[in-house]
């Protein structure tokens, strides 16, 4: 099932607590170097909620 999907699914008050929670982890991440694919794979992670 597409990651947009299950967040349509969820009640307002979690849609809004996890899309805080994905900003601040976003925003954890700038300025610091990590390597490339461990970067990437983060982002992916953080942008599809979980969902590979």
């Amino acid at each position: 099932m597409n990651p947009n999907k299950y967040m349509e699914l969820l009640p307002g008050e979690v849609k809004t607590a996890l899309t805080k929670v994905i900003h601040v982890l976003e925003e954890s991440f700038m300025g610091f170097w990590i390597p490339d694919k461990l970067r990437d794979a983060t982002y992916h992670y953080i942008r599809n909620r979980g969902v590979s």
